[in-house]
């Protein structure tokens, strides 16, 4: 059975979560000359192909989180999720979570199949390209271990040799889960890896965010879609009456569009 689904940032609207986005600083990493390895992950909350949502932190009690980047169809991804499917079984009492990131610009959004957290690995449809964009993923096969208690990618690179570009010893994410169940640091913390390149088109629109207007761009949206509960009085738990408040709650409003809390169900009509 396939169900109609639509993810909350879909009431600010693609342009209008844009830019909202863009003024509270969600300036994605450049991969190619930055290492991701003890960034910090931002919280997220994306439906996976059964319609059942996952939120990042809710999983704050797990001993680590595997993510690897994915596209529908792709071939690596494919390999790449039977591997997965193969890490999970060997950690199945280790309480690790394994998920795949789907930021790919043609693949399947708004149609789940199956029982709701049937997935054996569930695969996050990435809509707004978002998540993809803030972890700084670049190609398919690409894997992220982060460690709960700091939030932090612990590891960074290929899932096993298979996936690498160039083969580094311990460079692979069993080691780097071993590690960081064992309360230690991943003896290699980076490596690189081959695999589908993934179009981000946003990241070559830099120059161009950079230009968005708080007062041409943003407020009219605020004003629109925020405004009626955020006043004074209102049920928001801030105004949104000036650039120094709203630049200020930045972090706040970033993670509560992307976790889907704002806008509310009830005022969102989709």
């Amino acid at each position: 059975m396939k169900r109609s689904h639509k993810l909350g940032l879909t009431a600010l609207g693609m342009a209008g979560a844009a830019s909202v986005l863009a003024l509270v600083a969600i300036a994605a990493p450049t991969p190619s000359k930055i290492s991701l390895a003890g960034s910090r992950v931002d919280n997220f909350m994306l439906a996976d192909q059964t319609g059942m949502g996952h939120e990042l932190y809710y999983f704050k009690d797990a001993a680590a989180i595997v993510i690897v980047a994915s596209v529908d169809g792709d071939a690596t991804s494919k390999r790449a999720e039977a591997a997965l499917v193969k890490l999970q079984s060997q950690y199945k009492d280790k309480n690790v979570r394994f998920v795949m990131l789907d930021s790919g610009l043609n693949s399947k959004r708004g149609q789940f199949d199956g029982k709701p957290g049937s997935a054996e690995i569930p695969v996050l449809a990435d809509e707004l390209q978002l998540v993809g964009r803030s972890l700084g993923v670049t190609t398919t096969g690409e894997a992220f271990v982060v460690e709960p208690k700091t939030w932090k990618v612990a590891y960074h690179g290929p899932i096993d040799g298979s996936f690498a570009d160039k083969k580094v010893a311990n460079g692979d994410v069993s080691t780097a889960l071993n590690a960081v169940l064992a309360g230690k640091a991943p003896p290699v913390v980076e490596a690189s890896f081959k695999g589908a390149k993934i179009d981000f088109p946003d990241r070559a629109k830099a120059a161009d965010f950079a230009k968005i207007s708080y007062s041409k761009d943003v407020a009219p949206i605020l004003a629109d879609k925020c405004v009626v509960c955020h006043t004074e009085g209102g049920m928001g738990p801030f105004k949104m009456d000036k650039f120094e408040v709203v630049k200020t709650m930045a972090p706040m409003i970033r993670e509560s569009l992307r976790t889907g809390r704002m806008p509310p169900y009830h005022s969102d009509p989709h």
